[in-house]
């Protein structure tokens, strides 16, 4: 098989029923575009026949790649294995439920071969139930204005990427959906592609009411990592100095009523004062200790590269 131009990677989790019909439509809707390509199938830990199938269309199919993870990784580690294998110069993502419909393969691919760094699916007229559609609106909305952009679908599983935006992909935890957001702070250029969007026919869906809280945390996160991950004093120095300077203001009043004689010992307030100093010092303590880090870790020949990418 020539290497391939375009990879196609598919993360699976119990899609028995729906793997290969994806595979025929998958290698239809390629095969139509006349370049060389693989389809990378990674099953993650799924308890039903899934893998087997994978086994199946492996030993059928030259240009399918089969990977099985040993347990569920939310769908991150799936991802992970198969872009660590992936050979094309262009990636292809997309999800196993036939709800990402093949046909938009190739409008992903040519914006991406036309000078995006990384186009993303957006389902534009998204198929599926009330209790799904809302709160990934509702993320959307919220990633948008915390990170002070405006993306309309980055849960969208359906991307494409240049080869050499692999590497600044994040995929632990499920940042990994906070991708178009990380990648454009990073300055590469992220573009939206309307695409076809289906209902699922079968299987069931693996969005949960956890899903949705997962995703509040993750978004705390990568608030904190985008506005302080590189300046963790100004984080934990501000919250740090607003706590100290409460305490000391508190304790400066108990200092003068003690001075005009009043008791302080038993009041509470004298308590509070100490330890909200105490507690402000220790934190911003945090930030000095996460600037010595981020200063060692870019002193390292090897951990202190800038990002950049050398024109040819």
């Amino acid at each position: 098989m020539n290497a391939p131009h375009v990879s196609i990677i598919i993360p699976l989790l119990n899609e028995e029923e729906n793997i290969t019909q994806l595979w025929k439509e998958t290698v239809a809707i390629v095969e139509g575009m006349g370049i060389p390509f693989e389809i990378i199938l990674a099953d993650d830990g799924s308890t039903d026949s899934t893998a087997e199938r994978i086994h199946a269309l492996v030993r059928g199919d030259p240009r399918v790649r089969g990977i099985h993870l040993r347990h569920n990784t939310r769908k991150a580690g799936a991802l992970e294995a198969g872009f660590s294998i992936a050979q094309g110069d262009i990636i292809i993502t997309m999800d196993g439920d036939l709800q990402d419909d093949p046909s938009g393969i190739p409008a992903l691919f040519h914006a991406v071969a036309e000078g995006a760094d990384v186009a993303v699916g957006w389902r534009k007229e998204r198929q599926d139930s009330i209790g799904k559609i809302y709160p990934s609106y509702l993320i959307n909305l919220l990633a948008n204005i915390v990170l002070r952009q405006r993306f309309h679908d980055m849960n969208s599983g359906f991307k494409a990427y240049k080869r050499t935006v692999i590497e600044h992909i994040p995929f632990h935890g499920s940042l990994f959906r906070f991708i178009p957001h990380l990648l454009h702070i990073e300055g590469f250029k992220v573009q939206e592609v309307p695409v076809h969007h289906r209902k699922r026919t079968a299987g069931t869906s693996k969005f949960s009411l956890e899903h949705r809280i997962r995703g509040m945390f993750d978004l705390c996160t990568v608030f904190f990592l985008t506005r302080y991950g590189n300046r963790p004093l100004h984080f934990f120095g501000m919250l740090g100095g607003i706590l100290f300077v409460l305490g000391f203001i508190n304790f400066a009043y108990l200092m003068v009523i003690w001075w005009n004689g009043v008791g302080i010992g038993g009041r509470p307030l004298l308590l509070f004062s100490l330890i909200s100093m105490v507690i402000g010092i220790q934190i911003a303590s945090i930030g000095f200790i996460g600037e010595l880090l981020l200063y060692n870790i870019r002193m390292n020949p090897k951990n202190g590269k800038p990002a950049f990418t050398v024109l040819q």
